[in-house]
C-alpha cells in the first residue's frame, strides 16, 4: 500500500488504536462518505478506501502483517483485548472501597429523658403510677408512685401530686423546680398549702 492508501490514515486513526476504536473509526467514515448520504465526485473511490482499510485493521492477523511489513510495533492500547493467559495483560484495576462515613450525631433531642432511675414497680406502691407518658423536662423522681417521671411530666398528668410533694420532707430538694412547675400551670393566687398556710400564720 502507499502512504494514501496507509488504513490507519484512511480511518483517520493512530497506529495504537484498539480494535473498539478501529470499529467506531471505520463506522463513523462510512456514514459520512457512502455514495448514498455524500454529494462528493469521489464519494466511490473514497468508500472503497474505507472498506479496503477496514478489511485489513479489522483482521488481526492482516493487521499484524500490515504492521510488521511497514515497522509499526504494536502499542498498549492494542491490549483492549490481551489473548488469554498473557502474561502482559494487567489485571483490571479495582476501585478502593471508600471508608463508611459515620453519620453526624445532629442535634440532642429535645425529648431525650434526663438521666435518672427508670420506671419500675415496687413493693411499697413505687410505680403506681405507670411509666412515664414521655416529653420529659426537669429533675426525675427516684422514689414514689411517680418514680423515673420528670417534674415536668407529674406537673402535665398530675399536678395535684406536685402540690403534695411540694409540704413533704422528700419534696425538699424539689421545691423551687415545683414551684416554677406549677405558677406556670395555675393562677398565682392557688399556691401550695405549706407556702398558703405561711403566709396566713405571718400576718
Amino acid at each position: 500500500m502507499t502512504e494514501e492508501r496507509d488504513p490507519y490514515a484512511v480511518l483517520g486513526i493512530a497506529s495504537s488504536a484498539s480494535p473498539e476504536e478501529v470499529t467506531a473509526a471505520y463506522r463513523t467514515q462510512a456514514r459520512r462518505h457512502h455514495p448514498d448520504v455524500s454529494v462528493q465526485r469521489d464519494a466511490e473511490q473514497r468508500m472503497a478506501e474505507i472498506n479496503t482499510a477496514w478489511g485489513v485493521l479489522r483482521d488481526p492477523a492482516k493487521r499484524a502483517a500490515w504492521d510488521r511489513a511497514h515497522g509499526i510495533t504494536p502499542q498498549v492500547a492494542r491490549r483492549a483485548m490481551p489473548p488469554t493467559g498473557s502474561a502482559s495483560a494487567s489485571p483490571p484495576r479495582r476501585a478502593s472501597p471508600r471508608p463508611p462515613t459515620a453519620p453526624s450525631p445532629g442535634p440532642p433531642r429535645a425529648s431525650a429523658r434526663p438521666a435518672g432511675p427508670a420506671w419500675r414497680r415496687g413493693p411499697a406502691g413505687e410505680g403506681a403510677a405507670g411509666p412515664p407518658p414521655g416529653n420529659p423536662r426537669g429533675t426525675v423522681l427516684p422514689f414514689g408512685r411517680h418514680i423515673g417521671w420528670s417534674l415536668g411530666e407529674i406537673a402535665r398528668i398530675d399536678p395535684g401530686y406536685l402540690v403534695w410533694l411540694h409540704g413533704r420532707k422528700e419534696g425538699a430538694p424539689y421545691r423551687e423546680e415545683i414551684d416554677r412547675l406549677l405558677a406556670a400551670i395555675r393562677p398565682k393566687s392557688a399556691e401550695p398549702e405549706s407556702s398558703a398556710r405561711k403566709r396566713r400564720l405571718f400576718r
